[in-house]
């Protein structure tokens, strides 16, 4: 496969002048921004804890709790 071969997904989703389209920041669909990262990695083994948490203020009647 060539370079032109290659590139020419990438080039596609580009204006004439070089610059990414519209609505595309040319980052691969599916790419993570810092963020998530950051709060993924703050986060990791917790999900259970937080879960549980979230689902007792529900049922004790938290409006906000049971919205989420």
């Amino acid at each position: 496969m060539t370079d032109g071969a290659r590139n020419r997904g990438a080039l596609a989703a580009r204006n004439p002048d070089g610059t990414f389209a519209q609505g595309n920041s040319g980052r691969p669909h599916g790419t993570r921004t810092k963020a998530t990262r950051a709060a993924e990695e703050r986060l990791n083994g917790e999900a259970a804890g937080l879960t549980r948490v979230a689902k007792e203020t529900a049922l004790d009647g938290d409006p906000v709790a049971m919205r989420i």
